[in-house]
């Protein structure tokens, strides 16, 4: 089927492209004249190709993609038809240099230097295929034959070596970059390189061994092997590169594949369309018209152009581009790309071209390149004959003179006498006619000069022999002349010769030895005669010699002249006098001046004989040279520095500026222009000179006044908006005085500019007015749904933080109103917190109205608040629609709520008319409006009055109302309104914990203060700064001291946030602008960074603290199961131990956490969010007074309010209260306890709602009274109806027929006895011992093995009759009677009879478990001894027995036990009385306790208090003074001289 398709297409191609290929007489789009705008339509498009293989077989491989496929889509839709035009590497160029084609398809190489040359744009890049694999890059390969010599890179020196063309680049550059960067040079240094032009060739002719080395594409010899044309075992590849992920091997570097791009007359439609078609080629699809041109062609598809510009630099390290020129190599510029190395000089083309052995068809080199003979160029002087004089030696002087053979850079070249003949000759060691034959430089020219400053003189050519070849020597004949060493410098066309320059040394002819006396000389004839006057000689062989100009001699014979003294001067020679300078000349104190210099401009000389001119003087010039006094400056006018030599350089000094200001003539009513340097103004930078005054960054200038000359200066907002310049001027779009305003229809832009508004500026503004709108709807919403019954404790803390950090962030924007120099990027953090203080250009004001005037930004700014009011508006109609009745409190929250926020901002607006500062030109400016003059401009008193306005709305109504609330919160909770109260201030109170309802006015006043600080201190921005930190210093403190928020993560918060915001303001005090303008150092700017980063990380700990706290609030929200699976509430005076013994019992049976508020008690929010949102069941346990205590209310209201399960359970047959009996229970709590409730949002109509839904539930009964056996299946039974989970192998208690610790106390009260409860059980889980709580006397029997007595203390047990009976019944177990006890007062016990009759002694414990335990005095005992407590078993007859025996209780240290503390704590209690009963024999092992807790009554005497750790060692001893412990007379002390029960812990008193 696929082949049917590619039939049927190719049918259809050829119906539809025959007739168009048939009439190609369609005109070319490039040559027909097209309209501006339009595009090519009807015409004929011709795409350039390199033919590498020739022009069939280019047609052949892209007819079908270039031709039939892109006129097939393009004819139809837009008349066009596509031409294929073979081209070879020179055409390549041409056309597109002429314009002959319209694309052009090439190798990268030659493509990318066309895209250079004639700047293409490339549409697409060929993604070839071969081996079935897309390629997209290809390499180089350097092969040879498998037999050959050639194995390295190296052995290519002596290698015949072959490749296609200078301008291939898979079978030529690429290979050439490689070797070249391996040190061969393939143009120089092989021995024949031969351009076969074709690929195939170049296969061939290495397998024939006609070339020893191949340089050919990496898939050429593959392709070959497929057509069967040869095979790689023919072959080696030289310097292969290992690479498994190419399909090919290969010796170079990668190149991308070959690019089509457009010319630039191509239009941007024809160029994206013919691309688009292009890429929708692939030999994939299948759709066959776009699937056959790939096949066709041999590649997989176009992809998007590769990058092709990184080819340039292997193009020019190769030669092929010249980047100057910007051009590249041509086809047939091989002699071009020849480049020689240094030492060598290339071949003329009949040379560098080898015709032998170089086949028709192919263009050969074989060493184009010659060395030079070294040195190239010889220079060597000769003497010639020399006629000398008779006084000469001629002797010395043939001795003495020598010359170089050859003269050397910088080296000697001989020494020759004055008057000496010379021949100076240049050897050319090449020879004209061998550089002719070797293409070297010819010499046109030699030229030499003698000394360093002397004439250039023509060497003449000659024609020699040398070595049996004709040259060429340059020779110049001369006489030396002058004496010293003189530099030699020789020029060849005009171009220094490499060994020039040279040295040679002249010296004067020796003479005979005739001396004469200085100041003579001698003569010809052999005598000295004496010089003349004007003439010296040093004497012997020297002659005389005139003085030089400059120099003077007045006496005959004379031996040296005297230079000219400084101030005179002597231009003639032999002269026997000096003349002085004139005025306006002078020698620059020098001596032997030829001629005096005269003065240059800007200096001066005033009399004769001048030594040196001197520069005039500041103030003064001189323009003329020669001038002999300087003028004075005119106007005040000065120079800037000494020797000014213009009248215009008279200007004024830095800091100064030329003043023109009218002055009027005395006689006339005319006036004139004078001007006059004065001091720079305030605010101005004056650079001097002429140049006139700029404006100081923040600073704005008028001016200057036609009278005065004076500028009027303005203090500007910020240094943005007024950068500083040419005076009046602004930032890019600022009009207006001080630069206040934008231009009419622009906007505020960013650094200070305005930018002009477009359509989607006035996006911000209705963006604001639905947020605004929206914003006041949510708030209702949010206000109208919220009750703090229902509000997690993290949501609160959140809440709350996020206004601290919104206080916060106005307070930093509030610091924009301070002259402080902002730097980034704490300016631009300073100016997106400004939308926290109602800074309104991001509204693009501008572009809604055609000014956006101040008064108009006042007033936005200021009533931006009624906008929540329309919101609100909105969600009241909404309600009304709804039929929803709307809350008076609720929007009077709401609008608390926002002003509260908006407070500081709108208390700041109001407050801005008033901060005004002084100006350098004595006016008062607006500093947030400086272009208004304060209390003198129209737009300014309406401002004014505005502000008063918004003073009395916002500071002064919204302060007073908070007071007045605050103020009457104590008597509105008394007289029973603190509902009313705290439900429609809940803005303000219910922030705050209730004991710190006053800290709203705190918070306010510090508000109100921060506000005013940019108005009160504007001239003192030091002032400002520590009034702010003395502020927020002194509010922190208080914040410390009160800690008065109602979340501990909001106190943390906002004690956090203040000290940041101090440091900051600390870091910001070296920033105020004053202080920058007087100390310019260079620390200001480490000063502005570190500003910045202090700010950064303030803003980032505020914006990470409330993150924090916001996913912390998320995380619980989203956590399924609760913390808790069980709260008990209860009373803790009526249930508190009962409420313990039920906690362990449950732990006990199973591991589900069960919340007791001793165990994890901290304030009201916590208990109260304990159960909102982290417990499933609330357990009430009712007793008859528990509704008295507001926290269980709370407890109960906050359960049914969030929907948590409650489960009532009736304690000894109490229920919950009637609606009658709650009432009155509500009416007895005290304010306190209200406003406790009212606080956290609990009402009291919620209180009644939730206490009647409690006495509707299914209660559970328990009796506290009950068997520890019944006590634990009704807490088993609870379990089960909380359907917690059961602790696996956990059985009930069982009743003991023996027990091992005996516990004592009140058992007919609920809370001694539940006590009791809780003691046996942790004694029981503790020690592995059996306890038994003693309620009767029947229960004695069975504790007959008992070892221990625990006595639990509590208010009282000692009058409790059945406590006492049963006491007395103990005593009488263990031997004693205690009629007996009371007659004798010594009892005979000890005897073997009675030792043997009764039971073992009891270790005794007291434990202290009531608090309200008070110790008896006395008068209990005296009374107890004669009465007893007056029942019929506890008669006067045991009075006496019994006050013995409560007094041996009594005495022991009673160890504490609180049943109402927290659970370490009570665990901590109970091991301490593990200690005091350690059972020997027992083998019990129980830990020590160290806990330093004093538990002791209140009513011993300090004797009795102990430390645990005193009660952990068992070795310690207590003794306590008999004295000290209240008791009966002495005489009873008789009554037991026989201890009953025995303590290892304590010692007798």
């Amino acid at each position: 089927m696929y082949r049917q398709g590619v039939f049927l297409w190719q049918l259809c191609m050829c119906l539809i492209c025959a007739p168009l290929f048939a009439n190609s007489s369609s005109a070319l789009c490039r040559e027909k004249h097209w309209p501006t705008g339009s595009q090519w339509r009807n015409c004929t498009v011709q795409i350039g190709g390199l033919a590498i293989q020739g022009a069939e077989a280019f047609r052949a491989q892209f007819g079908p993609t270039f031709q039939m496929h892109l006129t097939g889509i393009f004819n139809q839709s837009l008349g066009l038809e596509f031409q294929a035009v073979a081209l070879d590497f020179d055409a390549n160029f041409e056309s597109v240099r002429s314009r002959e084609v319209d694309f052009i398809f090439s190798n990268p190489a030659s493509y990318t230097c066309l895209a250079v040359e004639f700047e293409l744009r490339t549409i697409a890049s060929l993604l070839n295929f071969r081996r079935g694999h897309a390629l997209d890059r290809f390499a180089g390969v350097i092969f040879t034959r498998h037999d050959s010599a050639f194995h390295h890179i190296e052995d290519l020196r002596h290698a015949r070596v072959e490749a296609v063309s200078i301008s291939g680049l898979g079978a030529m550059q690429l290979q050439q970059a490689e070797l070249l960067a391996n040190g061969l040079n393939i143009m120089t240094d092989v021995k024949r390189l031969t351009f076969a032009y074709n690929q195939n060739k170049i296969v061939r002719d290495v397998e024939s061994g006609y070339a020893d080395v191949g340089f050919v594409r990496t898939d050429m010899i593959d392709r070959s092997e497929a057509a069967n044309k040869t095979g790689w075992k023919n072959f080696r590849i030289i310097n292969q590169v290992p690479d498994s992920s190419f399909p090919f091997a290969r010796s170079t570097s990668f190149t991308p594949e070959w690019p089509i791009g457009a010319l630039t007359h191509v239009p941007t439609e024809i160029m994206e369309l013919v691309g688009e078609a292009l890429m929708s080629l692939s030999r994939d699809n299948s759709d066959p018209r776009l699937a056959e041109p790939a096949l066709k062609g041999n590649f997989a598809s176009w992809v998007p152009p590769m990058n092709y510009y990184k080819l340039m630099d292997m193009l020019q390290s190769v030669g092929y581009f010249d980047p100057k020129l910007r051009k590249c190599l041509r086809n047939a510029d091989v002699y071009k790309a020849i480049n020689c190395p240094k030492g060598f000089v290339k071949q003329s083309e009949s040379k560098a071209f080898c015709s032998d052995d170089c086949q028709p068809g192919y263009t050969c080199l074989c060493y184009p390149c010659s060395k030079l003979r070294e040195p190239e160029l010889v220079l060597r002087p000769r003497l010639l004959k020399t006629s000398w004089g008779g006084a000469d030696d001629c002797v010395s002087i043939n001795n003495r003179s020598f010359v170089a053979e050859s003269c050397k850079r910088m080296a000697s070249c001989g020494r020759f006498f004055t008057g000496q003949k010379l021949r100076w000759s240049l050897l050319d060691q090449i020879g004209m006619d061998n550089r002719l034959s070797i293409n070297a430089k010819l010499i046109s020219s030699v030229q030499i000069r003698l000394t360093a400053e002397g004439p250039w003189q023509e060497m003449k050519p000659e024609n020699i022999t040398v070595d049996g070849f004709v040259t060429q020597e340059y020779v110049y004949e001369d006489v030396a002349a002058g004496t010293g060493t003189h530099v030699v410098q020789v020029h060849v066309d005009r171009e220094q010769a490499d060994m020039s320059p040279v040295i040679v040394h002249h010296e004067t002819p020796p003479r005979k030895s005739i001396d004469c006396p200085a100041g003579h000389q001698l003569e010809d004839n052999g005598l000295c005669r004496p010089c003349k006057p004007g003439t010296v000689s040093l004497g012997g062989k020297a002659a005389c010699r005139p003085c030089e100009p400059g120099t003077k001699q007045a006496l005959p014979a004379q031996q040296y002249c005297e230079a000219c003294p400084a101030g005179t001067a002597q231009d003639s020679s032999a002269a026997v006098e000096c003349h002085n300078c004139t005025p306006g000349t002078s020698t620059r104190g020098k001596t032997g001046f030829k001629k005096c210099d005269p003065c240059e401009p800007g200096q001066e000389a005033p009399e004769y004989g001048f030594e040196r001119c001197r520069n005039c003087e500041r103030g003064f010039y001189s323009e003329a040279e020669g001038t002999a006094s300087c003028i004075k400056c005119t106007g005040g006018k000065s120079t800037l520095n000494i020797g000014a030599s213009r009248e215009e350089q008279c200007t004024c000094r830095p800091g100064e500026f030329l003043r023109s200001a009218s002055v009027k003539l005395p006689h006339n009513a005319s006036s004139r222009k004078h001007e006059t340097c004065i001091a720079c103004q305030e605010g101005l930078h004056c650079p001097g000179e002429d140049y006139p005054p700029q404006q100081l960054p923040g600073r704005w200038a008028e001016g200057p006044d036609a009278d005065t000359g004076f500028y009027s200066v303005i203090l500007c907002r910020d240094r943005l908006e007024c950068p500083g310049g040419d005076i009046g001027s602004c930032a890019s779009g600022r009009v207006g005085r001080a630069c206040n305003n934008c231009q009419d229809w622009f906007r505020n832009g960013s650094g200070g500019e305005c930018k002009a508004c477009d359509g989607l500026r006035v996006l911000p503004v209705v963006v604001a007015l639905v947020l605004s709108v929206g914003t006041g709807v949510l708030l209702y919403v949010f206000f109208r749904r919220s009750s703090a019954v229902t509000q997690r404790l993290d949501q609160v803390s959140v809440l709350l933080t996020a206004g601290q950090v919104i206080f916060m962030f106005q307070t930093f924007s509030a610091m924009q109103h301070i002259e402080i120099v902002w730097e980034d990027p704490a300016l631009t953090m300073i100016n997106y917190l400004s939308v926290f203080s109602l800074n309104i250009d991001f509204l693009n004001i501008g572009c809604v109205v055609a000014q956006d005037a101040p008064l108009l930004r006042m007033c936005i700014q200021l009533f931006a608040y009624p906008l929540f009011l329309v919101g609100l508006s909105v969600a009241f109609l909404i309600s009304q629609i709804l039929k929803r009745s709307l809350e008076a409190s609720t929007l009077f929250n709401v609008n608390g709520y926002c002003i509260l926020v908006l407070y500081m901002s709108l208390t700041l607006v109001a407050l801005l008319p008033f901060q005004c500062v002084l100006n350098p030109n004595g006016e008062y400016t607006m500093v947030s409006e400086p272009g208004l003059t304060c209390w003198h401009s129209h737009q300014h008193g309406l401002m004014v009055i505005i502000a008063i306005l918004g003073i009395l709305l916002y500071p002064v109504t919204f302060l007073s109302v908070c007071i007045r609330a605050t103020i009457k919160y104590p008597s509105f909770i008394r007289s029973g309104r603190g509902l009313l109260l705290v439900s429609k201030y809940k803005f303000l109170f219910q922030r705050f914990r209730p004991c710190n309802y006053y800290y709203g006015i705190i918070y306010l006043s510090r508000n109100t203060l921060l506000a005013l600080i940019p108005v009160l201190g504007v001239s003192r921005p030091s002032l400002q700064l520590v009034s702010m930190a003395a502020i927020v210093l002194v509010s922190m403190t208080l914040q410390i001291r009160l800690w008065p928020w109602r979340t501990e993560a909001a106190n943390m918060a906002d004690m956090l946030f203040a000290p940041a915001f101090i440091i900051f303001l600390v870091s910001a005090a070296p920033m105020i602008e004053p202080q920058l303008q007087t100390n310019h150092l260079s620390g200001n700017h480490a000063h502005g960074q570190l500003c910045s980063a202090l700010l950064c990380a303030s803003i980032a700990l505020m914006l990470l603290t409330l993150l924090a706290l916001a996913v912390r609030w998320l995380i619980r929200i989203m956590q399924c199961s609760s913390h808790y699976q069980v709260f008990l509430c209860h009373q803790k005076s009526a249930a508190g131990s009962f409420a313990r013994f039920v906690k362990i019992m449950m732990d006990k049976h199973s591991p589900d956490q069960v919340f007791l508020d001793a165990d994890q008690l901290h304030d009201l929010d916590q208990l109260f969010d304990q159960v909102r949102s982290r417990t499933r069941h609330l357990v009430v346990l009712l007793t008859p007074d528990l509704m008295t205590r507001v926290w269980c209310c709370g407890e109960i209201v906050t359960a049914y309010s969030n929907r948590v399960s409650i489960v009532p359970v009736s304690c000894n047959g109490s229920v919950a209260p009637d609606s009658g009996s709650l009432d009155a229970i509500i009416d007895s709590w005290t304010e306190q306890e209200q406003q406790t409730l009212l606080n956290v949002g609990i009402t009291m109509e919620l209180t009644k709602r939730a206490c009647m839904a409690v006495r509707d539930m299914l209660i559970l009964r328990m009796s506290t009274f009950a068997s520890l056996e019944d006590q634990e299946k009704s807490v088993l039974q609870l379990v089960s109806h909380c359907k917690l989970k059961r602790r696996p192998f956990m059985e009930a208690s069982a009743s003991t027929h023996s027990a091992d610790i005996l516990i004592l106390g009140q058992t007919n009260e609920s809370e001694p006895l539940a006590a009791c409860m809780v003691l046996q059980t942790l004694l029981q889980r503790m020690l592995q011992q059996e306890a038994t709580v003693l309620r009767t006397s029947q229960e004695l029997r069975r504790a007959h093995r008992a070892a221990c007595l625990v006595v639990v203390l509590s208010r009282g047990l000692l009058r409790n009759v059945q406590f006492a009976e049963i006491l007395l019944e103990v005593l009488a177990s263990h031997g004693m009677d205690p009629l007996e006890f009371a007659v004798h007062k010594t009892s005979t016990l000890s005897s073997t009879k009675s030792t043997q009759s009764r039971s073992p002694m009891l270790k005794l414990a007291t434990v202290h478990a009531d608090a309200s335990f008070e110790f008896p005095g006395v008068d209990f005992y005296k009374e107890l001894e004669s009465n007893g407590l007056g029942m019929p078993l506890t008669g006067p007859d045991t009075g006496a027995a019994l006050s013995r025996a409560y007094q041996h209780i009594l005495r022991r240290i009673a160890l504490p036990l609180s049943c109402h503390g927290s659970e370490n704590l009570i665990e901590h209690q109970v091991l301490a009385i593990c200690n005091r009963l350690k059972l020997k024999g027992s083998g019990l092992r129980t830990p020590s306790v160290s806990v330093s807790v004093s538990m002791a009554p209140r009513h011993l005497p300090k004797q009795r208090s102990a430390t645990w750790s005193s009660f952990a060692d068992e070795d310690e001893k207590h003794e306590v003074p008999l004295q000290s412990i209240p008791m009966a007379p002495a005489k009873l002390h008789e009554d037991l001289s026989e201890e009953v029960f025995h303590d290892d812990n304590d010692s007798n008193v």
